[in-house]
């Protein structure tokens, strides 16, 4: 009964994948750029690196998104998926 148990617990973490695990949550302070893509070419965007500033989620609670200033001073609200850490 114990190794079915046991088994059993280990098949289930086993089974668990990337898509049930919490995303990286950025600190306040981290400097970023936005991929590629996310604005259309020739719209007013962001001048980067940008640096974030505060996180809050929307809706059903599933995007992050983040609050981010750009060397102008202006806050843009960016999910987390279009941010890359600058290191």
């Amino acid at each position: 009964m114990k190794k079915l148990i046991l088994f059993v617990v280990l098949l289930s973490l086993l089974s668990c994948t990337k898509s049930n695990v919490s995303p990286e949550i950025l600190p306040s302070g981290t400097k970023c750029s936005i991929r590629s893509g996310v604005f259309a070419s020739g719209a007013y965007q962001p001048t980067q690196p940008v640096i974030v500033t505060d996180i809050y989620q929307q809706g059903n609670g599933s995007t992050i998104y983040y609050d981010v200033t750009d060397s102008k001073g202006i806050v843009w609200q960016i999910p987390g998926s279009d941010l890359v850490v600058i290191k």
